[in-house]
């Protein structure tokens, strides 16, 4: 039975409102600033059966985490053991529960004359879910079982009555049960307000008219979907990336992903990656799905409403055991902020590359790629006013956004995933914690270089007040580990956390004197910490400073404007050694204008050393014509048709490569070097070392006719070169 458009549309808006009153809701209820301030949350709707039909998307992570669990619910409680009133909780990330333990969801059915009408749920973080580690966040942990305690979905409120024992094992589980008791019951405010709302569109619309509409709602962004996925070029896009720490040991654990485009349909394969390790790194089914998701919703399917219909032709690919699959007793508990964010940087990547063999619009919606550090720093211990209190930092996802094909990032636009998510004020943060900011801004030269730059990240620099110690539980990423730039813009700075030990605080507090702006100014002994620590203890004499990546560049830095290079200077953003190194461009001697003749020449020294720097390709290139373009390959590489020959050629200079049937990385001139001191000083980066670990190389891949940086690639030392993208319309 088809249901005029008009209706169709109204009550398809109808359910978006209700996702959003559901948040509204949650966030009037609730107790914790993560939730009532930087929004760590996400509502959803489902259909009768079970199936996604809104999502408020706060957290785009979220979706998948509340669609495993309703799926959990539905396979493992008959539907005579189901009723109005009744609530299921649930946390177990390889059990239907959050995208990590400390990511508690709440599910509710919802009748209409007496059948299911629908099912709400709410994901929020919360500020604590027992085990080892106040917090959840047990780097130490070898299994599941030491992080939290671990509920698959199992029922709290019954009938509409609270679970008095199930409450109860829950509140004796929980170091804040006050606090976190009273962020449960926001989450279930949030979903009985769903359920009012559900039944007041079944009672308007009669129960077979809604789910019929519900119906149609599917189909109508399944057939949007499968339409925009048929304007991308076919073929497979592949892209690497590693976990550099597991909690307990340096490593290099591989996240890698396969993107297989196919007619109507996206498959994104994981399987290439490395097992699961007993580090707490790994990340479930929702991790995978989740991950994937953030950039199909952000870069395909922006425009077109999120339900069952729409993720029917997406297809998530790994078997379990995999470090982006885990299963139990494999630790779970930082996956979100690792594996999954490894999962979403290298699907993100491989978009890009799938876009860039595709044609308008889409090659022209290739980007960099974004910021995908999430720092965090959790600080627990007794309160000013002698209490237990626990503390974390929501600015550890102030990490740059990506450039784009026309323009730069945006700073300190947050990870992908963060999209409904807020930065909390220093004044919130120091007003309700035991905490002092001695100054948070842009971290200089941050932004991933290129054409266009990636925005910068955050930077600052805290202590505790008012206290005398408390621990400092802290895990982070891309220290040792850069991401990459997008079609030849180069690596990206890492982040950091330093610890300044017996500072000069207290007596600046005392005398009054002015707090150090930078790092440098900051008087102590200085450590820059492991990835991984739950016990790093803090003194009320200490400084905690920290640095979050940018987002990535788009196209070779010297191809950039130069008065955009100049404008960076002038604001601060990039310093002069950045600005003649990495864009090759010199500035007057009142340093307010570029000098255009020594940039040009300094522009065309970088071009001559990368030449001379490089080895491999062919002896002799032939010279091809635009004419004979058939092809977009990447921004900066074209396919020409020569004698019925399809091959590869330079966008800029028209020099042919070779043929498609071959890597084209294998046909150019290559300079490899190990990301070392030598290799971060001439590239301008602020990145760890790796001292006795597995080698991390650079490849650059270069244009032999004018020295033009083509790509940018992170390899380990020894591993071959692979053949990311492989267009079918090759016919190879």
């Amino acid at each position: 039975m088809s249901v005029d458009p008009f209706t169709l549309e109204i009550c398809r808006n109808r359910l978006d409102s209700i996702v959003q009153e559901m948040a509204t809701a949650l966030i009037k209820t609730s107790s914790s600033p993560t939730t009532t301030e930087t929004k760590d949350f996400s509502t959803s709707l489902f259909d009768y059966k079970g199936r996604q039909l809104a999502f408020s998307g706060y957290i785009l992570y979220h979706a998948s985490s509340n669609w495993e669990g309703i799926q959990a619910i539905i396979r493992d409680y008959p539907l005579d053991e189901i009723h109005e009133g009744d609530v299921f909780i649930a946390n177990d990330p390889c059990y239907g529960g959050g995208i990590h333990p400390g990511d508690v969801c709440i599910f509710m059915p919802h009748f209409v004359n007496g059948k299911i009408a629908g099912y709400s749920a709410c994901a929020s973080h919360q500020i604590d879910v027992g085990g080892g580690v106040p917090g959840g966040w047990n780097c130490e942990a070898r299994e599941n079982f030491a992080e939290a305690l671990l509920l698959p979905p199992v029922k709290v409120m019954r009938k509409g009555e609270i679970d008095r024992s199930m409450w109860m094992l829950l509140m004796n589980n929980i170091r804040m049960p006050d606090r976190v008791g009273l962020d449960f019951k926001g989450l279930i405010s949030s979903n009985i307000v769903a359920g009012k709302r559900i039944k007041e569109l079944g009672d308007a619309y009669g129960y077979d008219n809604f789910v019929n509409m519900q119906e149609e709602i599917h189909i109508l962004s399944e057939k949007s979907v499968r339409n925009r996925i048929s304007e991308f070029a076919d073929g497979t896009y592949s892209t690497t990336d590693w976990i550099e720490n597991n909690g307990h040991d340096e490593g290099a654990w591989k996240i890698h992903c396969e993107l297989r485009k196919e007619g109507d349909q996206l498959f994104f394969d994981y399987n290439k990656s490395d097992p699961q390790t007993d580090g707490f790194v790994n990340c479930g089914p929702s991790g995978l799905s989740g991950g994937v998701m953030v950039n199909v919703l952000q870069m395909i399917g922006y425009d077109i409403p999120y339900n069952d219909g729409f993720l029917r032709p997406i297809h998530f690919l790994s078997d379990e055991g995999k470090i982006v699959k885990a299963s139990k007793p494999a630790p779970i508990g930082a996956g979100h902020m690792n594996a999954t964010l490894k999962i979403q940087e290298v699907s993100m990547a491989s978009i890009n590359k799938m876009f860039a063999a595709s044609k308008s619009p889409w090659k022209e919606r290739s980007m960099g790629v974004w910021g995908d550090q999430w720092g965090l720093h959790l600080c627990h211990g007794l309160n000013r006013e002698g209490k237990f209190e626990i503390y974390i930092n929501m600015d550890g996802g102030g990490c740059g956004g990506a450039a784009y094909s026309t323009r730069d990032g945006i700073p300190v636009a947050g990870c992908p995933q963060q999209c409904g998510m807020d930065l909390p004020d220093v004044e919130f943060n120091e007003m309700n914690f035991p905490l002092f900011f001695q100054y948070k801004k842009l971290k200089k030269n941050s932004g991933g270089p290129g054409k266009f730059r990636g925005g910068l990240g955050l930077e600052y620099s805290w202590s505790i007040y008012g206290v005398k110690e408390m621990t400092n539980v802290i895990f982070y990423q891309r220290r040792a580990v850069p991401q990459i730039g997008m079609f030849g813009a180069p690596l990206v700075s890492t982040s950091k956390f330093v610890h300044v030990k017996d500072s000069d605080i207290l007596d600046r507090f005392k005398n009054k004197i002015t707090h150090p702006q930078t790092l440098d100014e900051t008087p102590g002994e200085r450590y820059v910490t492991a990835v991984n620590d739950s016990a790093c203890m803090l003194t009320d004499k200490d400084v905690f400073y920290v640095t979050n990546l940018g987002g990535s560049g788009w196209g070779d830095p010297i191809d950039r404007d130069y008065n955009l290079v100049l404008k960076d200077f002038l604001d601060g953003w990039i310093d002069e050694e950045q600005a003649l190194k990495v864009y090759g461009v010199y500035f007057d001697k009142e340093k307010k204008s570029v000098d255009l003749n020594q940039s040009n020449s300094q522009r065309a020294k970088i071009r001559e050393n990368r030449l001379k720097e490089a080895s491999g390709g062919s002896k002799e290139y032939k010279q091809g014509s635009e004419e004979a373009i058939v092809f977009d390959h990447s921004p900066l590489i074209k396919v020409g048709k020569y004698d019925g020959k399809l091959m590869y050629q330079c966008a800029s200079t028209n020099t042919i490569f070779g043929p498609v049937e071959k890597n084209w990385k294998e046909l150019v001139p290559v300079i490899e070097r190990r990301v070392d001191k030598n290799y971060l000083k001439d590239r301008v980066l602020d990145v760890g070392i790796r001292e006795d670990q597995e080698q991390f190389i650079v490849r650059e891949y270069i244009s032999p006719k004018n020295g033009t940086q083509l790509e940018v690639e992170l390899a380990l030392e020894g591993s071959q070169i692979e053949y990311d993208s492989k267009p079918a319309h090759y016919g190879v």
